[in-house]
């Protein structure tokens, strides 16, 4: 009997492992079975982007970030992005950093060009907005609106 209720046991925590592990697959954001293509950016600033930060265009998720890394002859970072081939960027698309709201976490967002020609696999979007740090805005209002005067 003991050993019927441990393996009954053992068959419940396989199955709930299972089910995790299928949950856990659907809901990544490696997005499995979906073709992407791969295109570039370069920013002043990525602060808050890391491998695996949502690409959004209207609030709907395309992509993905691959990579970013530092550009050693403009100390720019290169921020490159898997696209879900299924959307198609007009090449003057623009790229900017955004937040989720104050504590939120940051994403890029793209904004549709107008444009006929697409980018291409490989290709660069060339109009970007890097991220805006809250603690430097904030530090700039305070400090103009004592017109700058230290006491």
């Amino acid at each position: 009997m003991t050993q019927r209720l441990e393996a009954f046991i053992g068959l419940c925590v396989i199955i709930g492992a299972g089910f995790f592990l299928v949950t856990l697959m659907k809901f990544s954001s490696q997005d499995f079975g979906k073709n992407f293509y791969l295109i570039s950016a370069r920013f002043s600033d990525v602060t808050g982007i890391s491998t695996g930060t949502e690409i959004r265009m209207a609030g709907v998720k395309i992509g993905t970030v691959q990579s970013t890394s530092l550009n050693p002859n403009d100390y720019q970072a290169n921020v490159a992005m898997n696209i879900n081939q299924e959307v198609k960027l007009p090449v003057d698309s623009s790229v900017k950093i955004a937040s989720d709201g104050l504590l939120g976490g940051s994403y890029i967002s793209i904004d549709a060009g107008t444009d006929t020609a697409y980018i291409k696999p490989g290709q660069e979007l060339q109009l970007t907005q890097s991220s805006v740090s809250l603690i430097d805005l904030l530090s700039r209002a305070v400090f103009s609106s004592s017109g700058g005067k230290s006491e």
